[in-house]
């Protein structure tokens, strides 16, 4: 016969009981808490969540499939993922399924096309997970779908603007090489011309020395005979004789002035200038002594400025330049040339010297040309003169980093202007 429990082990029992029961509730709430909450997570989600049994029948979706394919949660469910995705998809993937559930083996990544309801193709990205008991075996899968439409058009897009860059670099890499071998050619064929060019110029160069010495020797031979002559037979030469005797000390004196003038020339372009600080006020003042005579009998007037400033140049090169543009006005002015004037000016990167007169002038048109060598214009027919003055003022300026140009006046006259740099630096 059993023991019956006494009053306090009832009353024990009751404690225990109600005890147990308390921590069932806590355990049952606390259970409807984590799943009010991991369902909520599952609906806040982008993404489609499911579950599908050991068949692959879906037996769980989230509200997001209506969002990604179109469908209800209730139209997913009793239906298998083959059923949405297209023919070439299920026959790719029939296989893989039945290993994945035959091997319960998780999966990620898995990329496959379904079709929305509405029609259109919709590309997911796949993982999941296999659901087991206690025993181990299979119940399930629970996974998620990602829409990566937008991702891989974004991705083909991409592909394809970088196969076209791709391209066009190619393209261009080709056309690059294309003129870049061109440009080598014609740097080849620029650098043979220019030793040529050089070749052409030493010859050149040899050339007018040899004539210029050739001419000189004989040509001073020739004055001097023609001077010897008109001396000592002057006497008895007639009007003609004695006429031929002048235009042969005149010719042979123009002839030692061109072999002069061709050898100052080709100076002006080949030897090395010293560059110094030059007193451009002195520099004027000897030039104008050199042709007091000329104008004091000519009632030629000279001006120029008070205050002349000190530049840097090769001061025999200024003053070939001065004197060559004083000479030209004297020579080529005319009868009428009543007054020759220096000037000066300045800009932020020149010095500018300037040689103005009042003379005859030239026509329209012979500015052009009449810095060039052996050059001579309609006006200097008559008067003797090599051609070259100017062309030796140009390649002095040119060499001082600066250049010469003229202006006529408003009625006569011409005012040569040269400019030359304020850059340049002293000559060791």
């Amino acid at each position: 016969m059993m023991k019956k429990p006494t009053y306090e082990e009832l009353e024990q029992k009751t404690i225990q009981i109600k005890n147990k029961g308390v921590k069932r509730e806590r355990a049952e709430k606390a259970l409807r808490e984590s799943e009010e909450k991991y369902r909520s997570l599952v609906e806040a989600t982008s993404d489609w969540i499911w579950e599908v049994d050991n068949e692959g029948v879906y037996t769980y979706t989230n509200s997001k499939v209506k969002d990604i394919l179109g469908y209800e949660p209730g139209e997913i469910i009793g239906k298998t993922p083959f059923d949405f995705m297209l023919p070439n998809e299920q026959k790719r993937l029939s296989e893989w399924f039945r290993d994945t559930l035959e091997f319960r083996k998780p999966f990620e990544g898995m990329e496959n096309t379904n079709i929305h309801k509405d029609g259109r193709h919709i590309l997911l990205e796949t993982s999941g997970v296999p659901i087991l008991d206690t025993d181990g075996n299979l119940l399930g899968y629970r996974g998620i779908d990602r829409n990566i439409t937008r991702r891989k058009l974004a991705e083909v897009a991409l592909q394809k603007a970088h196969n076209e860059l791709e391209r066009r670099v190619e393209e261009r890499t080709a056309e690059l090489m294309n003129v870049n071998e061109k440009l080598n050619q014609e740097i080849e064929i620029r650098k043979q011309t220019e030793k040529d060019l050089e070749e052409s110029t030493q010859k050149i160069k040899l050339f007018a020395y040899s004539v210029s010495h050739d001419l000189k020797s004989p040509t001073i031979s020739i004055y001097g005979l023609a001077k010897r002559l008109s001396r000592l037979y002057g006497n008895i030469l007639d009007e003609k004789g004695k006429a031929c005797c002048d235009q042969i000390l005149k010719a042979s004196e123009q002839i030692a002035g061109l072999a002069e003038n061709i050898n100052v020339y080709i100076s002006s372009k080949e030897t090395p200038i010293t560059i110094e600080n030059v007193k451009l006020k002195e520099l004027f003042q000897m030039v104008r002594e050199e042709i007091a005579p000329q104008l004091s009998i000519r009632k030629i007037r000279w001006s120029q400025p008070d205050h002349l400033p000190e530049i840097r140049a090769d001061r025999l090169s200024i003053v070939r330049v001065i004197r060559n543009l004083v000479d030209n006005a004297l020579k080529y002015g005319g009868d009428d040339l009543s007054e020759i004037s220096i000037g000066y000016q300045k800009s932020d990167e020149t010095h500018v010297l300037s040689v103005m007169d009042d003379g005859i002038g030239l026509k329209a048109g012979d500015s052009k040309e009449i810095f060039d060598i052996f050059k001579r214009t309609e006006t200097s027919k008559g008067i003797e003169g090599t051609g070259l003055g100017l062309a030796i003022v140009k390649e002095i300026a040119e060499r001082h980093a600066g250049k010469i140009w003229m202006k006529q006046g408003p009625e006569r006259g011409i005012n040569f202007k040269v400019s030359i740099s304020k850059n340049l630096q002293l000559s060791d």
